[in-house]
C-alpha cells in the first residue's frame, strides 16, 4: 500500500534545485558586501546605450525641416512646420502641400497690399555649391509666386552667400529666406498751413544709381505741380523746400549723396514749370535710407514742404538789386580760393574772402548766363577714395553757401578733385603745402 506523501507542497515560485538556492545567495551576497562595481558597470552599459541611440535617431530618423515663417511686422502672414527644400547644388524648390498653401497666402498678401514688396533672399553655401546658385534659388521662388497671383515687379530677389546651411541627407532647409518691407509713399503730396493741397497717386521717377528724371512726366503730376506753382507766385514769402532720397544700395559716383543730386534736378524740374527760382531750394541731407525699386524704378526720389524763404536763405537787408558788371569783376581776384581745417569741410570764410564773394554772388545773380565752378581739393594724407569724396563735400559746402544767397544752382558747377600732391622739397614745408592744398577754389565762366 502505497504511503501518502506527507512533504508540503512546493510554492509555485520556489525550485528545488539546489544550485538556482546557490545562485542567489551568491546574488545576494555581492549586493550585500560590494554594490559600488556592480553598480559602475550598470551605469557605464546605460550612458553608452544612449548615446548609440541617439546616434542612431541622428541617422537614421526622417529628416525634419526648419519651420517657414513670413511676417509683416508683426503681422503673421504665412507659417508652416515644414519649409521649402533644395536639394544640395540644384535650385529647384521641394514643396509639401502644408507649404504649398502657405505660399498661397503670401501671394494673395502681396496682391491685396499694393504698398508691400516681397524681399527672397537666396542662398548659396560656400564651400559645397556654386556661385550664383542662391539668386536662381530665389528667382525659382518667385516664379512659383507669380503663378499664383502675386505681382512680379513687387517681389525682388536678392542673394547671399552663407559659410553653412541647415539641413541633412543632402536635402537643404534654408535655401531662401522672406521678408516684407513697406514702400515709401510713392504718390505726390504737398500741402500748405494756408490751403494748399496738390496731390497725385502717381510721381516723377529714377533709375538706380540716377539723378535724371525719367520721361515721360506724368501728366496728373504736370497737373498737382501746377498749382504749386500757381500758389509760390501768390505767396512770394514761401518756398517749396526739396530733400532727396539716397538709397544705401547705391553708388555714389558724383557728389557724397546721390539723393542731393535728384534734389537739383527737381529744382530743376519745379523751375521750368514756371515756379520762381528764388522760391525752389533744396535742403541737402547726408543720410541713406532704404530704398527698393520696382521695376527698376524708384518712384518720387524726395520729400517736399512747403516753408518761409526766410528760413532757408539769408535776405539781404537792402531790398535794392546790386547790380555787378564785368568791369566792376575785373576789380577783384579772378579766383576765389576758400581753405578748410583737416578733415573738415567747413569753409573758413574770413572778411575778406566774403567781400570778394559778395561781388561773386552779385554778379552771378545780375549775369543769369555766367556760371561758377567750384573745384574741391584736399591733402595727401590718407586713402584716396575718401579724399575724393571729401573733396566733393567741400565743394557742396560752397555751394550751399551761394544758393542760400539766392545764387541759382543752375550756375554752379560742383568738380571734386581729390587730393593735391604736395610738391615740397624740404621736409619742414610739407605741413604748409598741405595746408594750402585743402581748398575750393571759385572760378567765374562767363
Amino acid at each position: 500500500m502505497n504511503q501518502p506523501n506527507i512533504n508540503p507542497p512546493l510554492a509555485d515560485n520556489t525550485s528545488p534545485n539546489p544550485k538556482t538556492r546557490s545562485k542567489k545567495r551568491l546574488w545576494l551576497k555581492v549586493l550585500s558586501h560590494k554594490p559600488m562595481p556592480l553598480l559602475l558597470s550598470i551605469s557605464t552599459l546605460w550612458i553608452v546605450g544612449s548615446i548609440w541611440a541617439y546616434q542612431m535617431s541622428c541617422c537614421f530618423a526622417p529628416v525634419s525641416s526648419l519651420p517657414l515663417s513670413i511676417q509683416d511686422g508683426t503681422v503673421s502672414v504665412a507659417s508652416a512646420l515644414d519649409n521649402i527644400q533644395f536639394t544640395t547644388a540644384s535650385a529647384l524648390p521641394e514643396m509639401s502641400n502644408d507649404v504649398n498653401a502657405e505660399i498661397l497666402k503670401t501671394a494673395q498678401y502681396i496682391k491685396t497690399h499694393p504698398d508691400k514688396l516681397l524681399i527672397i533672399k537666396g542662398q548659396e553655401w560656400a564651400e559645397k555649391e556654386n556661385k550664383g546658385l542662391g539668386i536662381q534659388r530665389a528667382a525659382n521662388v518667385k516664379a512659383e509666386l507669380t503663378k499664383l497671383g502675386a505681382p512680379f515687379k513687387r517681389i525682388i530677389t536678392t542673394s547671399e552667400v552663407v559659410v553653412t546651411m541647415e539641413g541633412a541627407s543632402g536635402k537643404i532647409f534654408d535655401g531662401v529666406r522672406f521678408e516684407i518691407k513697406t514702400l515709401p509713399n510713392q504718390s505726390l503730396m504737398i500741402e500748405s498751413q494756408d490751403g494748399l493741397v496738390a496731390k497725385a497717386k502717381t510721381n516723377l521717377s529714377f533709375n538706380k544709381n540716377s539723378a535724371n528724371i525719367l520721361h515721360p512726366y506724368p501728366n496728373e503730376v504736370q497737373r498737382a505741380a501746377s498749382r504749386v506753382v500757381a500758389y509760390l507766385k501768390k505767396n512770394p514769402t514761401q518756398a517749396l523746400i526739396i530733400k532727396g532720397w539716397s538709397g544705401i544700395s547705391e553708388n555714389h559716383e558724383y557728389l557724397e549723396s546721390i539723393g542731393n543730386q535728384r534734389a537739383v534736378s527737381l529744382r530743376n524740374w519745379w523751375i521750368g514749370m514756371g515756379s520762381p527760382i528764388s522760391q525752389v531750394i533744396v535742403l541737402r541731407t547726408e543720410s541713406d535710407m532704404e530704398l527698393f525699386w520696382v521695376d527698376n524704378q524708384l518712384l518720387g526720389g524726395a520729400d517736399y514742404f512747403i516753408a518761409p524763404v526766410a528760413d532757408y536763405v539769408s535776405v539781404p537787408k537792402t531790398k535794392e538789386k546790386v547790380e555787378v558788371t564785368e568791369a566792376e569783376l575785373a576789380k577783384v581776384a579772378q579766383s576765389v580760393t576758400i581753405y578748410f581745417d583737416t578733415d573738415s569741410h567747413i569753409p573758413k570764410i574770413d572778411t575778406i574772402d566774403a567781400k570778394t564773394l559778395e561781388v561773386y554772388i552779385n554778379y552771378l545773380k545780375s549775369n543769369p548766363r555766367a556760371k561758377v565752378v567750384l573745384s574741391g581739393y584736399t591733402d595727401d594724407v590718407g586713402l584716396a577714395s575718401y579724399n575724393l569724396k571729401l573733396s566733393g563735400k567741400r565743394a557742396v559746402s560752397i555751394q550751399d553757401y551761394l544758393e542760400k544767397r539766392a545764387v541759382s544752382a543752375n550756375q554752379i558747377e560742383v568738380k571734386k578733385m581729390g587730393i593735391l600732391k604736395s610738391k615740397a622739397k624740404v621736409s619742414s614745408n610739407i605741413e604748409q603745402v598741405r595746408k594750402q592744398n585743402r581748398k575750393v577754389e571759385l572760378s567765374i565762366i562767363k
